[in-house]
């Protein structure tokens, strides 16, 4: 009994080894002038020129499960209007500098003025620029700033 299942698995197992190497073989040295034919889908799109569906949609005035009405939806017209240009001032500019002093640099007798502009501290030197505004110089009073054509001397902030 034992020896005849053997038998059996060993028929099996050489031809199924027997089949792939045939299919080596042929994928090797088989038939050279079989050609492939290649399926294009845009020219079946051509040939294959349907009309197009020009069904509509209508919907019914009910609902079919609680008998209401369907209301039609309202088309609102947005009117988009231009945002107003913001006007920027002098003032508005000037107000956000605070002068908070000034120190001798240690390499020269310069001096270099602390300056808060929009919750930043800057340290500058005469004629420095920090945005549009530029810093014309100062002394221990007060400072002078200068935006496009407008100058302006601002306090020591206490």
């Amino acid at each position: 009994m034992k020896k005849s299942k053997t038998y059996i698995l060993l028929v099996v197992v050489v031809i199924v080894w027997g089949f792939l190497l045939f299919k080596v073989y042929k994928a090797f040295f088989g038939e050279k002038d079989q050609i492939l034919i290649q399926y294009n889908r845009k020219e079946k799109r051509l040939e294959d020129s349907s009309p197009i569906d020009t069904t509509q949609i209508e919907y019914p005035n009910r609902d079919p499960f609680l008998g209401t009405l369907y209301k039609p939806k309202s088309i609102v017209e947005t009117i988009t209007r231009p945002k107003p240009r913001k006007i920027i001032t002098y003032d508005s500019i000037f107000s956000g500098i605070i002068y908070k002093g000034y120190m001798q640099s240690k390499k020269d007798s310069s001096y270099l003025y602390i300056i808060n502009y929009n919750q930043r501290n800057l340290v500058l030197k005469p004629n420095d620029k920090f945005g549009e505004i530029t810093f014309l110089g100062g002394d221990a009073e007060g400072i002078q700033v200068k935006f496009k054509t407008k100058t302006k001397t601002i306090k020591i902030a206490k």
